[in-house]
């Protein structure tokens, strides 16, 4: 009966253990989904710098 108890309380112990890894998991999926979205646009960013860029020498180029 105390085995049966103890087995409990660890399965307990483990649910709860899980429960917070899946919170920090999800803590850190946002994080990263938030990341992905910086980069992105960041990518756009550069494009438009280098467009505008490209412009800039063509219109000097032209003056």
């Amino acid at each position: 009966d105390d085995q049966l108890n103890m087995l409990e309380q660890e399965n307990m112990d483990i649910e709860k253990k899980m429960a917070e890894w899946l919170k920090v998991n999800q803590r850190l999926l946002s994080i990263f989904e938030a990341m992905k979205d910086r980069e992105i646009e960041m990518i756009f960013a550069t494009e438009r710098c280098k467009q505008r860029n490209i412009q800039a020498r063509v219109f000097d180029i032209i003056n």
